[in-house]
This record gives structure tokens, C-alpha cells and sequence, in this order.
């Protein structure tokens, strides 16, 4: 072990929670609703627009605030790590990550524990030694569900994103720096691939966490943002990969097994059709021949810096050997 993790420019390339939906309520047609929104430096010079129906808008650091006059409620949206930081390029620790939770609740003059959770987005940028494009397009599937690409920005000579869309959740990994390198000036000679996990139902953490709620606050304990950094760890390991194959000891019927394996088409079939009992056995075989394989060859290096990055977001210090 020697040395602390390199960072370009004295920059690290990393983040925690990014966008959010925090939900609030107070009385409907309350008098005093009008006087709290003159006092609260969240709204000061912050109205975008204002409609007949009793609905305001607000632009503020970089986060859209609503109210529902007549409903009695509001709406807070946007990067978390955007509010505290004006952008979301750079080291957000779980220090800081409290920090802009305390600040958010004093600017807007609420409790942490009256914003609640309904959306959120956990994730990592990882300041990777190349290009992420070939990672990319290798990514086949996360828990059986096949990635796919999105549609590419006009100047992109191709995809930049991929996706994997499940009931309650979304994984999404994509070239950060190609996407941002015009506007952010400190991605100009950076490589950075973003890895995320986008809640759109937040009964999934809700479970695991064994709240009933998710509130500002929780998301200030370091207990959940450890429990974030094990979410995002456990959803890395279960992307799977096109990779090169080593066929060591195997035979040939083995090796065309292993081959197969990465055509989603045959596998999905597979699982699917009336042969239950032989394909079970089969895709068995597969799984047993895929980590072997996987084991006699060494990992991908964009494997260590997810893990050295998980480490710097919880402020250890990384010691590479």
C-alpha cells in the first residue's frame, strides 16, 4: 500500500445523491403561507412563473421548487450535489452530503423531517484510465434485463448511454464527461463514466432500510448514505458483461456453451420455454462456466476505481498497492 489516490488537478471525479423529489405540505389557503415565502431566502427573487390555478414556481440553486397553493403542498426538485456544489462534477462526501441536507431545510426554513423522499438518485462518477465507450458497449444485462442504448446526442458518433428499467428502478451508466465536456470546462481531458441507480418508487430502499419514510434527514445520516454506497455495490456486481472468454480446460461442447452465453436472444428462450428441468440445468452450467471464466482471467480496471471511489465518498483514505 502506498500513496493516496491520484487526483487530476486536485479534483476528484465523484458524487453520492444526485437528483431528488422531496414532497412538503402546509394548510391550504393558510394567510400566513404568502408571509413564509416573503421570509424564506429560497423564494427571494426566485418566482419563474405564477398561474391562475394557485400554482408558483421557483428557481433556486439550481433546484425547482413548487407550491400548490390551493392543494397545500409543495414540491422540491432537482441535484442535490448541484445545490451544494453548482455543479455535480466533483467530491461529495458523506460530510458534505449532510452539510447541503442542514442548508436545504434552513433556506427553505422546514424541518429536514417534513421534506419526504419520493424519488431519488444514488450513484458515482468514476474518473476512469479510458475511454468508457467499449465498457459500455459490452453491458448485456443487469438481473436479466437487457440494457439498451439511448438515443445519442447529434454530435456523438454514437451511443452514450445505457439502461437497464425495472418496476421500481433504473440503472444507468453513460459517459458523463462526453456529455458535459462542452459546458464544464474541468471534464475537458477527463474520462468519467457515471454509474447510477435511479429510484422512481421508493418503496425498494423503504424495505431494506426498514423505515416507513424516507425524509431530508435520513438522507443526512451516514448510516443510510453507508447503506446507498452498499446498494450501489451490489447493482455494480450484477451487471453483466460481454468479456473475453478464457476456455482453459474446457470442452469443446463447454465452449460453445460459454459463447452462447452472451446471446441474450438464446438465453431468454431458455428461461422461457417448456423444458423447465433441462434448461434450469443447463443455464446452471453456463453460470458455473461464466465465473469460472471470469476467475481465471484479471479484472476489468474500472472495477478497482468503483471500489476506491466507494471508499473516498465515505472520506477513507484509498491506498492503492
Amino acid at each position: 500500500m502506498c500513496a493516496l489516490l491520484s487526483r487530476i488537478g486536485g479534483i476528484s471525479f465523484f458524487c453520492m445523491i444526485d437528483e431528488v423529489y422531496l414532497y412538503f405540505t402546509f394548510s391550504p389557503g393558510s394567510t400566513c403561507v404568502d408571509q413564509w415565502v416573503h421570509e424564506r431566502p429560497a423564494f427571494q427573487e426566485a418566482l419563474i412563473r405564477r398561474t391562475e390555478m394557485g400554482e408558483s414556481q421557483y428557481r433556486y440553486r439550481g433546484l425547482q421548487i413548487d407550491l400548490w397553493w390551493q392543494q397545500g403542498r409543495g414540491r422540491v426538485k432537482g441535484s442535490l450535489h448541484s445545490f451544494a456544489q453548482g455543479h455535480n462534477c466533483g467530491l461529495f462526501t458523506f460530510t458534505e452530503v449532510k452539510a447541503a441536507c442542514e442548508q436545504l431545510a434552513n433556506d427553505l426554513a422546514l424541518p429536514a423531517e417534513s421534506l419526504q423522499v419520493y424519488k431519488i438518485e444514488i450513484g458515482v462518477n468514476l474518473r476512469v484510465p479510458s475511454s468508457p465507450g467499449p465498457f459500455l458497449e459490452s453491458l448485456l444485462t443487469h438481473k436479466h434485463k437487457r440494457f439498451w442504448p439511448k438515443e445519442p446526442p447529434d454530435d456523438a458518433p454514437g451511443p452514450l448511454l445505457f439502461y437497464a428499467k425495472h418496476a421500481d428502478y433504473k440503472i444507468k451508466l453513460y459517459d458523463k464527461a462526453a456529455y458535459h465536456r462542452k459546458v464544464i470546462p474541468i471534464l475537458k481531458n477527463s474520462e468519467l463514466l457515471r454509474f447510477e441507480v435511479r429510484f422512481h418508487r421508493i418503496r425498494a430502499l423503504l424495505r431494506p432500510l426498514k423505515l416507513a419514510l424516507l425524509t431530508l434527514a435520513d438522507l443526512a445520516d451516514p448510516e443510510v448514505l453507508l447503506h446507498f454506497c452498499n446498494i450501489l455495490a451490489s447493482h455494480w456486481k450484477l451487471c453483466k458483461r460481454r468479456e473475453p472468454k478464457d476456455f482453459t480446460g474446457l470442452t469443446s461442447r463447454q465452449c460453445d456453451l460459454l459463447v452462447a452465453g452472451d446471446d441474450l436472444d438464446l438465453t431468454d428462450y431458455l428461461r422461457k420455454s417448456k423444458s423447465v428441468g433441462w434448461n434450469a440445468k443447463r443455464l446452471c452450467e453456463l453460470k458455473k462456466l461464466q465465473t469460472g471464466s471470469q476467475s481465471r482471467r484479471p479484472p476489468h480496471p474500472f472495477e478497482a476505481v468503483f471500489q476506491q471511489t466507494l471508499l473516498l465518498i465515505q472520506e477513507i483514505d484509498v491506498m492503492p498497492c
